[in-house]
C-alpha cells in the first residue's frame, strides 16, 4: 500500500546538515497529510497518530497489511529505525500485528487493553490537553469546541454518528 506519492530516494540524502530538515515538499503519509518536521511533536508520533486515524475511521481494516519498515522509510523519507519505532510503538498498543517473515497487518478484534487502563491513559491525555488550552487562555468550553472540531473535520465525521459503533465492541468493565 503506497503511503507516499513523493519520490523515493536513500534516508538522509537530500537532508541539509544544519537544518535535519528535508528540502522541497515534505513526504505525504497515509491519509495524504504532510510531516512537519518542525513539530515540537516528533514524527514517529505523527505518524502512529494517523495511523490511528485511518483505523478509526475505517480506511485501514482489520487485517490490511502496512508497507514494510524499508518502504515506509523510502516513502516518508524518514530513518528505516525511525520507521521501525511507528511500527513497534503501534504494536505495544495492539493496533497492529507484527508477523515475522510475513509483514505489518492492522489488528482484528476487541482492544486489548483493559477499561482501567484506558481510563487511566485517555485521563492522563485529556489533562495535558485542557491544562494546555487553559495556558493558551482558551475557556474550558473553547477547549471543547477543539475536540469537538477535530471530531467533525479531523476525523471527517462532520454529519454523521460515533465512529465505529457497529464495529467496535463495548469495553471491558
Amino acid at each position: 500500500m503506497p503511503i507516499s506519492s513523493e519520490s523515493k530516494r536513500s534516508t538522509g540524502a537530500s537532508r541539509p546538515a544544519e537544518t535535519g530538515v528535508p528540502t522541497g515538499r515534505p513526504p505525504q503519509t497515509l491519509d495524504g497529510r504532510f510531516l512537519d518536521y518542525h513539530s515540537s511533536e516528533p514524527l514517529t508520533q505523527q505518524v502512529v497518530l494517523q495511523i490511528k486515524r485511518l483505523v478509526v475511521i475505517g480506511t485501514l481494516k482489520p487485517g490490511d497489511k502496512l508497507p514494510s519498515v524499508r518502504q515506509l522509510a523510502q516513502e516518508l523519507q524518514i530513518n528505516p529505525t525511525t520507521a521501525s519505532r511507528i511500527f513497534a510503538q503501534l504494536a505495544k498498543e495492539g493496533v497492529v500485528i507484527q508477523k515475522p517473515g510475513l509483514g505489518v497487518f492492522i489488528a482484528d478484534g476487541p482492544c486489548p487493553f483493559s477499561a482501567e487502563y484506558i481510563d487511566e491513559n485517555l485521563s492522563r491525555q485529556a489533562l495535558a490537553f485542557l491544562v494546555e488550552g487553559l495556558r493558551y487562555g482558551l475557556s474550558y468550553d473553547e477547549v471543547v469546541a477543539v475536540i469537538e472540531k477535530q471530531y467533525k473535520e479531523g476525523l471527517g465525521m462532520s454529519g454523521k454518528g460515533p465512529v465505529n459503533t457497529s464495529q467496535s465492541p463495548p469495553l471491558p468493565r
